[in-house]
């Protein structure tokens, strides 16, 4: 309707209340009635603030907002546009830029919002109102295109929205026109400030276990107070980790809002990053968010590593297998970073002693193969990694000879460097091998003046070793073996043995009923004849300390005190000895082997009551030997452990040993470039012919044997 129209009734109602009204008095915002609020002109024509007014489906501020807003952007000529203007400056406060400020829209905006956060906008209400505004710009007049305000004179009421602010009304605009109406005064200005966000960490480089805390702050640049603020923690990974709403900041508070912790797990990896950042909104008093920078703490490397290699034995034997196996231990508190490994070989000579552990890098033969491993890797905390396992063939090489492996890592700890293990070094061994041919070999028993029940449990505890051919090196008797005592690798029927459960190298053994326990032969004694009755009523002579036998006739002889014998025996000697004490065998003792009759075989018997010892370079003894205690067969042999120099000749014993304990020491044999050398004995007994033909213990008048048949039968191989 027109304003005109209006300004009548007006008029009306200023003749029966007074022109300046009992409500309202001018002039308001700085401007009289009717007069336009951007340009002062008075002009009483007019119309609605905008053709169509407000669609009563605006309901919210952003619908709000943006109406007013495409308005505006009609321009400052148009009804649109200094309405929208109009508008914007009224609900700000007095400014009169036609068009408004950017600055101007941003604060008229941020008050609309605010209201609206506060709860201070009222969609669709029914108001009442005195107080109106027009376009001027229609009909006659200046038609000034400004709008402006009059007084109605009368109370009315329509449909509007409604801002509030904590002390009640302060805006109102009606659907039907845009039209401000009522009692005006700006909206309250949203609280202006700025949010920033920052974190800090505990600590910023740390070990897996380590407990971390992190800090999260949201900071008010102000300058006013920020409510309602709300923020979220993540790490690196977007995982939320914190949460909270309604918070208050003051302005120039940096506030504290959250602290999570985190445990650093076991065994991150050195270089690992824990990471948090804050997440708040609003970011100011206009909304929106932001979030502070990213703040991390780094696992660091913190540890130390002990490289080992070990051996499935500590000895070999040629052509058997090593199995080396090359670890590394951790022993933390992190991983470690990257890590290599290398295994080293090395083939030392007899006598060598194995290196330490060494911060050291190491290098291996010439032509040596290392075997792959795990490496590089990253080795956990308190974890014995298996790295590599590697198999050796010993070959040929030398009895004496060590194999030796080490490994080597690199860094040996976070400050880096070289770290080499101990060698673990297998020496090259042989087991040499006795063997008795001729006759069978009985352990147990004893001499009666010794042990009158004779039933001492002595026990026959040989070597013996399967080579790569599938056969069997060791310790045997051409015929049966007899042990009151355990047999232990000494085979019968001139077959070795290494596993007691096979027939083969059992089959003369009394008794082998119980595979796992060869041996304890169920007699209850075995006395062994007693020489020394037989021969101490000979008289005792003088003889020299050391005896050669060739030069001395038959006979018998007893002598007090140790006594030393070598030579060769001339052809139908008979020379019986009965020694009170030690005898030592210094070179050979020897028959010759030149017989034109019986009676030219000789007979040599030596009697101990002590140790009979054999030094390390006799290589034959002729005859039948008996000891009260042991009979050594290098007693010359250095204390411990023997190597391959040591008592390296082979001893091979003609006729018999009866003694209390034979200890057979040589270390000929065993060895060679095949697995028929190996088997060669280091001491071989062989109880021959000559013991039957000619002994002297049968006196000086023997009869005379005579072989009429001759048959093969079984123990016989």
């Amino acid at each position: 309707m027109l304003k005109r129209f209006l300004l009548i009734v007006a008029v009306a109602s200023s003749f029966l209340i007074g022109y300046a009204g009992s409500t309202h008095a001018w002039p308001i915002y700085g401007r009289n009635a009717n007069q336009g609020y951007f340009k002062g002109v008075t002009d009483d024509w007019g119309s609605d603030v905008w053709a169509g007014g407000i669609p009563t489906s605006v309901n919210t501020a952003t619908e709000f907002i943006n109406y007013v807003k495409a308005k505006l952007s009609r321009g400052a000529g148009t009804q649109d546009g200094v309405g929208a203007a109009f508008i914007i400056q009224t609900m700000i406060g007095s400014a009169r830029n036609l068009p408004p400020t950017a600055a101007q829209v941003t604060d008229w905006e941020n008050r609309v919002r605010y209201a609206e956060s506060k709860g201070w906008i009222r969609w669709n209400r029914v108001v009442s109102y005195q107080l109106n505004s027009y376009y001027q710009g229609t009909d006659a007049g200046p038609n000034p295109v400004d709008d402006a305000f009059f007084d109605e004179g009368v109370t009315r009421s329509d449909t509007a929205i409604q801002f509030l602010d904590s002390g009640g009304v302060t805006y109102q605009i009606r659907y039907a026109c845009a039209n401000p109406v009522g009692t005006l005064s700006p909206l309250q200005a949203a609280p202006a400030y700025s949010l920033s966000g920052h974190s800090t960490v505990s600590d910023s480089t740390v070990v897996p276990g380590q407990v971390i805390t992190f800090h999260h702050y949201v900071k008010n640049a102000g300058p006013d107070t920020a409510t309602n603020v709300g923020y979220s923690a993540f790490n690196q990974s977007g995982s939320l980790v914190a949460t909270g709403t309604g918070v208050t900041i003051t302005a120039g508070q940096d506030k504290n809002v959250t602290n999570p912790t985190v445990t650093i797990p076991n065994n991150s990896l050195p270089g690992t990053k824990f990471c948090q950042y804050i997440h708040f909104a609003p970011l100011n008093q206009n909304g929106g968010s932001g979030n502070g920078a990213q703040v991390c703490a780094t696992v660091i490397a913190d540890f130390s590593l002990t490289p080992t290699v070990t051996a499935n034995t500590t000895a070999a034997q040629q052509n058997d297998s090593i199995t080396f196996t090359y670890k590394v231990y951790n022993t933390g508190p992190t991983p470690t970073t990257t890590t290599t490994c290398k295994p080293v070989g090395n083939t030392h000579s007899p006598g060598y002693t194995p290196l330490p552990q060494q911060d050291v890098d190491r290098t291996s033969d010439a032509g040596y193969t290392p075997p792959p491993t795990s490496c590089p890797t990253n080795f956990l905390v308190n974890v014995t990694a298996t790295v590599a396992t590697e198999t050796v063939n010993v070959g040929n090489l030398s009895p004496g000879s060590r194999i030796c492996r080490s490994l080597v890592v690199n860094p040996k700890d976070d400050t880096g460097g070289f770290r080499a293990s101990a060698e673990a070094c297998v020496v090259i061994a042989k087991t040499p091998y006795v063997h008795f041919l001729g006759n069978d070999v009985w352990a147990g028993g004893g001499f009666a003046d010794v042990n009158p029940a004779c039933n001492a449990a002595s026990k026959i505890t040989t070597s013996a070793h399967a080579l790569q051919d599938g056969s069997v090196a060791g310790s045997l008797s051409e015929y049966a073996a007899f042990a009151l005592g355990q047999i232990t690798n000494f085979g019968s029927a001139s077959q070795a043995i290494v596993n007691p459960a096979a027939a083969t190298g059992k089959m003369l053994t009394f008794s082998n009923l119980n595979s796992a326990s060869l041996g304890f032969y169920g007699a209850a004694q075995h006395c062994i004849n007693d020489y020394v009755s037989a021969y101490n009523g000979t008289p005792i002579t003088s003889e020299p300390s050391t005896i050669d036998v060739g030069g001395r006739p038959s006979g018998t002889w007893q002598v007090n005190g140790a006594r030393t014998f070598h030579g060769t025996m001339p052809n139908g000697s008979q020379q019986i000895y009965l020694v009170n004490g030690d005898v030592t065998i210094d070179a050979d003792l020897k028959y010759s082997d030149n017989y034109g009759v019986a009676a030219d075989i000789p007979s040599l018997v030596i009697i101990a009551t002590g140790n009979m010892n054999v030094l390390h370079t006799v290589g034959q003894m002729d005859g039948l030997f008996v000891a009260k205690n042991i009979f050594n067969t290098c007693s010359d042999a250095p204390a411990g452990n023997l190597s391959t120099n040591d008592c390296n000749q082979q001893l091979t014993v003609n006729g018999a040993v009866i003694v209390g304990n034979l200890s057979v020491l040589r270390t000929y044999g065993a060895d060679g470039g095949d697995d028929t050398a190996r088997k060669i004995p280091a001491e071989q007994f062989d109880f021959n012919a000559e013991m039957y033909l000619r002994s002297a213990l049968l006196g000086n008048n023997p009869g005379t044997l005579r072989t009429v048949d001759e048959k093969d039968l079984p123990p016989r191989y």
